[in-house]
């Protein structure tokens, strides 16, 4: 996900590793109802321009859970949504925000179901606004 980031222009070369970094010290893996999800972010100096990215993931990986950064409590993410924000100050907003819409079962269950990124959308979307 980072690469497709990269290869875009909205992050820098230095993006993916702190990704990788700020993972192992504040881990982003959510054991959400109906499935989970993680919600790797990193520090804004690595990004040029703000997206989140999603993935909906064939498989699913092993994420640690936020709540607990123990090496020993692990999810295991279904989506992934990379989030890339270039403001510190909208980092902590856009991540209550995207917590938000996770505690919302039907919006889960709506991004569960999902096949096309038009659905997902449509689902984030949803679940922004209710």
């Amino acid at each position: 996900m980072a690469g497709i980031l990269l290869e875009k222009g909205y992050v820098k070369d230095t993006f993916a590793d702190a990704i990788v970094a700020r993972e192992k010290v504040f881990p982003t893996g959510l054991p959400t109802q109906v499935m989970q999800v993680a919600i790797p972010h990193t520090d804004v100096e690595h990004v040029n321009k703000a997206c989140i990215t999603v993935a909906k993931l064939a498989k699913p990986v092993k994420y640690r859970e936020m709540a607990n950064s123990s090496m020993e409590e692990k999810i295991n993410a279904e989506m992934v949504f990379m989030m890339a924000l270039n403001q510190k100050e909208s980092q902590a907003v856009v991540l209550g925000q995207v917590i938000g819409i996770f505690a919302k079962p039907e919006v889960l269950q709506a991004l569960k179901d999902a096949n096309t990124k038009e659905e997902i959308l449509a689902a984030i979307l949803e679940g922004a606004t209710k």
